[in-house]
């Protein structure tokens, strides 16, 4: 992956997507079952480096931001890989709003009971009732939320291996 951010881009875009996934990232962390220590671990950070940023008591640079995104994606990647949509369904939900037009408390409370629900050890059936249940005809948009967010993560930040 190259750390070069597309020059197509504005500072504003820029800011308003890492400011989106800080708001966000405590959540996904919970679904991806990590503490805040494990997380840290991934991308060489401390714990309370990640707590000060999903807390908004410290800023989330560009780099820092292209280390947490790509540790969320592998994770997204291999568990989409083993049947478990979760956690890509809910970075797409959680991180294109304005393609699934949802209240953002109401999502991230949704997936706060999802991710407790991960965390109970429940079946991964209910656990895909729940996400069906909760977010009723996203199915298609999740879908074209995975294209766009792609194709945004990669102009974003370029082309490359991961």
């Amino acid at each position: 992956m190259s750390n070069e951010i597309n020059p197509d881009l504005t500072d504003e875009s820029i800011d308003k997507e890492i400011e989106l996934f800080r708001k966000n990232m405590l959540i996904l962390r919970k679904l991806s079952g990590w503490t805040a220590e494990q997380l840290g671990n991934k991308v060489n950070k401390s714990k309370q480096s990640i707590i000060n940023i999903e807390r908004n008591n410290a800023s989330l640079t560009k780099n820092n931001y292209l280390l947490l995104r790509r540790a969320f994606d592998i994770e997204a990647d291999e568990r989409a890989e083993k049947g478990d949509m979760v956690l890509r369904q809910a970075m797409n939900i959680l991180l294109n709003p304005e393609e699934t037009k949802d209240e953002d408390d109401d999502c991230q409370e949704k997936f706060n009971i999802i991710a407790d629900a991960q965390k109970r050890g429940d079946d991964p059936r209910r656990i895909k009732i729940m996400m069906n249940s909760f977010f009723k005809n996203k199915g298609a948009i999740a879908a074209a939320a995975t294209a766009l967010g792609a194709a945004f993560y990669l102009s974003f930040f370029g082309k490359g291996k991961r």
